[in-house]
C-alpha cells in the first residue's frame, strides 16, 4: 500500500474534498486570471474602437459646449453675445437659467462642463477632427473604465482567496461586455462616465469601511463628503439615491447589531458615516437653490405628466 492510499484511508472523507478543492483552486487561479484580461480587453476594443468617427450626440454638443463656457466666463454662461446654450424641453423659455448670473442650471449638472476642460485642452493639440474627437471621448471613456474597475475591485475584497476573487473578475468583466448600451455610454462625452467613476469610489469606500475592515476614519469621510458632493454636481438624481441607500443600509445595520451590541456602540462605529454625509448635505444645501432641484424637477415632471404612479409602474418593468 502506497503513501496515497494510506492518506485517502486516514484523512476523513470532508478533509479529502477539501484538499481536492484547493488543489482545483490553485491549478486553474492563473487561467481565471488570464481569462478575465482577455475579457478586459475585448472590453477596450468595445469601447475604444472608432472612438474617432467626429458624430457628436446632441448633448455630447452640449457638454462640448458647456467647457468652452466654462473657459470663457467661468461658468455654464446661457448667452454669449452670440448664441444660446440650452437644451430643455418646456414651455417655459428661462426655465433653468438662473437670472442673476445666466447660468445654465437646467439638465445635468456642471461636473461633465469641468471635467470636459481635460479633453477640450488636449484636444487643441491637434488640427485632426478625428483625433480631436479621440481625444475627448477618450477621457470622459477612462473615467468610467477607472469606475468599473474600482466596483469590481472593492467588491472582490469580500471573497476569501484568489480563484474566488478572479472568477468573480471575469463573471464581471464578461457582464460588463455583454452590454453594448454601456460601451456606448461609456465613451460619450456625457455625465455618466463620471456617475459611474464618483459611485464606484463611494459605494466601494462605504461597503469595504462598513462590512469588511474599517480604515483611517479622517480619510474615509474625507473622500467619501467630497465624491458625494462632486456626484450632486455630476447628477443630482444619483446623488439622493446613494444618499438613501447609505442611510437604508445603516439602519438596517444597526436593527441587525442591536442583538449584540447597545445603542452607544452602534451609534460609534456609524458615527464616520454620519459625519460624511453630514458634510455632504452642508456642501449640497446651497447649491439646492441655486440650481433650483426641486423647482426645476417638479416643473418637467408637470409638463412631461410624469406622476408616481408612472415612476412605480416602471420600477415593476424593471
Amino acid at each position: 500500500m502506497d503513501n496515497s492510499q494510506i492518506e485517502k484511508e486516514v484523512l476523513p472523507v470532508e478533509n479529502q474534498a477539501k484538499i481536492s478543492l484547493d488543489k482545483f483552486k490553485l491549478r486553474n487561479s492563473n487561467k481565471l486570471l488570464i481569462l478575465s484580461i482577455l475579457l478586459f480587453c475585448l472590453l477596450l476594443i468595445s469601447v475604444f474602437k472608432n472612438i474617432s468617427y467626429p458624430l457628436f450626440w446632441a448633448d455630447e454638443s452640449m457638454t462640448a459646449i458647456g467647457t468652452e463656457r466654462v473657459l470663457q466666463f467661468g461658468y455654464p454662461k446661457v448667452h454669449d453675445g452670440k448664441n444660446v446654450f440650452y437644451d430643455l424641453r418646456h414651455s417655459n423659455p428661462v426655465l433653468g437659467i438662473n437670472e442673476k448670473d445666466d447660468a445654465y442650471v437646467g439638465g445635468a449638472g456642471w461636473g461633465q462642463y469641468y471635467f470636459g476642460i481635460i479633453g477640450y485642452k488636449l484636444a487643441q493639440l491637434t488640427n485632426d477632427i478625428y483625433f480631436k474627437t479621440a481625444i475627448f471621448r477618450t477621457t470622459f471613456a477612462i473615467a468610467g473604465l477607472l469606475g468599473l474597475l474600482l466596483i469590481a475591485y472593492f467588491i472582490s475584497r469580500f471573497f476569501p482567496d484568489k480563484f474566488s476573487k478572479y472568477a468573480f473578475f471575469a463573471l464581471f468583466m464578461l457582464l460588463e461586455l455583454s452590454s453594448v448600451s454601456l460601451a456606448l455610454l461609456l465613451r460619450e462625452v456625457r455625465y455618466y462616465s463620471l456617475v459611474i467613476l464618483l459611485s464606484g469610489i463611494i459605494i466601494g469606500m462605504y461597503s469595504v469601511f462598513r462590512y469588511y475592515k474599517p480604515f483611517n476614519r479622517i480619510v474615509f469621510v474625507s473622500v467619501l463628503a467630497i465624491s458625494l458632493f462632486f456626484l450632486y454636481v455630476t447628477f443630482a438624481p444619483v446623488y439622493f439615491i446613494v444618499l438613501i441607500t447609505v442611510v437604508i443600509s445603516e439602519i438596517l445595520m444597526g436593527i441587525f447589531l442591536l442583538t449584540n451590541l447597545n445603542f452607544k456602540t452602534i451609534l460609534t462605529q456609524a458615527l464616520p458615516v454620519i459625519i460624511a454625509l453630514f458634510v455632504s448635505m452642508i456642501g449640497v444645501l446651497p447649491l439646492l437653490f441655486y440650481f433650483k432641484t426641486f423647482e426645476i424637477s417638479k416643473a418637467m415632471s408637470e409638463f412631461n405628466s410624469f406622476d408616481r404612479e408612472m415612476y412605480w409602474f416602471n420600477v415593476w418593468v424593471v
